[in-house]
């Protein structure tokens, strides 16, 4: 039988083996804990803060605490290590995975957990890895430049379609050059009607000039940065989101895991002679996956500069008049600036746009 309290106090001692599965929420977490040698299970919660962490594993040492990936799951883990416990995060899709019907509460998910705890160690359970405080800092800084980026964006989006229910139009002009023009165009009844859109187009503005400081100064902290800047369409904002997702790049065997690593790589749902073609898998950070689709359509555009990279993506795209195949093309390369990102960053060799282009003409000549 199970006993409820909100602290560990008075469990634990010489021989004791103590595995706790954490189910977190935003403001209470769920928790159930087991003495292994004596098979005694307690249960309780705690407040989702520094605080409550405090009282409730200030009186143990070295629980094993296994909880699921998430939003908190990082100041905890660093909070417990720091308490002398060994925090454990896995993927969320180890309780009830296979899509198996469960009854799903705080309850029964902190117990599952603390079964599953019990497996730290063996290969069963996958351990993902925790990026540490400096990393954490420096991606929160970049999804807060995406953020500022993304409303901004939204409300000039917001304010071209508005003007046009009146028949008036705004020109085509950057985002940041939008209030300026839209001020001089618009006459005094639509003017008035999105000017507090304009305001707050110009106030972000501002905001996302403040984050390219910050981010200018992330790069500065990372030399090696100029290695990924070597590549034609790469800039400071890809660079800064990719090496702040990645966190060490010493932890990938090999490059191409990268690309696993975000999502870019097709799913597989393989049963004997069946072994269908999947979308990519989408896992993986959001951002990440996202900056370098948008390197892609930069390289693959004619702005991009000419280079291996670029031909062997328009070569599968083909004559672009199949919308599909180009998508295909567009995250293919993707995929294929991942791995080379990553390459680039853990052999510091020097980038060679045309390098495979030039043995292949030097072999025809």
């Amino acid at each position: 039988m199970s006993k409820f309290n909100d602290t560990l106090g008075g469990w634990g001692g010489k021989g004791s083996d103590l595995r706790l599965g954490l189910d977190v929420g935003d403001r209470q977490s769920r928790w159930a804990a087991m003495d292994v040698p004596t098979g005694e299970v307690r249960e309780g919660v705690m407040t989702t803060t520094p605080e409550g962490v405090d009282e409730c594993f200030a009186e143990v040492r070295g629980c094993i605490v296994l909880m699921e990936a998430g939003t908190h799951s990082h100041w905890l883990a660093r909070k417990l290590n720091e308490l002398g416990q060994r925090a454990v995060v896995t993927d969320p899709a180890v309780l009830g995975g296979g899509g198996r019907r469960r009854r799903k509460n705080d309850r029964n998910d902190a117990r599952e957990l603390m079964e599953l705890a019990r497996d730290v160690g063996r290969p069963r359970l996958k351990e993902l890895w925790q990026r540490p405080e400096a990393y954490q800092e420096d991606l929160a800084l970049m999804r807060m430049r995406d953020a500022a980026v993304r409303a901004r964006t939204l409300l000039a989006n917001a304010t071209r379609g508005t003007v046009k229910q009146f028949g008036e139009r705004v020109d085509k002009h950057s985002v940041a050059s939008l209030p300026k023009f839209a001020r001089l165009a618009l006459s005094e009844q639509v003017h008035g009607l999105v000017e507090p859109a304009l305001e707050q187009v110009d106030a972000l503005t501002k905001t996302v000039d403040r984050y390219d400081t910050q981010v200018a100064e992330y790069l500065r902290r990372r030399p090696e940065s100029e290695r990924l800047l070597q590549v034609h369409g790469v800039g400071p904002v890809t660079a800064g989101v990719f090496m702040a997702v990645v966190g060490d790049p010493k932890r990938f065997k090999r490059s191409r895991d990268v690309a696993a690593y975000v999502g870019l790589v097709p799913g597989i749902d393989q049963s004997g002679d069946q072994d269908p073609q999947l979308r990519i898998s989408k896992t993986g950070d959001a951002l990440a996956r996202r900056v370098l689709v948008q390197c892609a359509h930069y390289i693959m555009s004619a702005n991009g500069q000419d280079s291996a990279l670029r031909r062997w993506a328009l070569s599968l795209a083909g004559d672009a008049k199949n919308k599909a195949r180009k998508r295909r093309a567009v995250v293919a390369l993707a995929r294929r600036l991942a791995v080379l990102l990553h390459r680039l960053w853990v052999s510091g060799e020097r980038y060679e746009p045309l390098r495979g282009v030039k043995q292949e003409g030097a072999q025809a000549a």
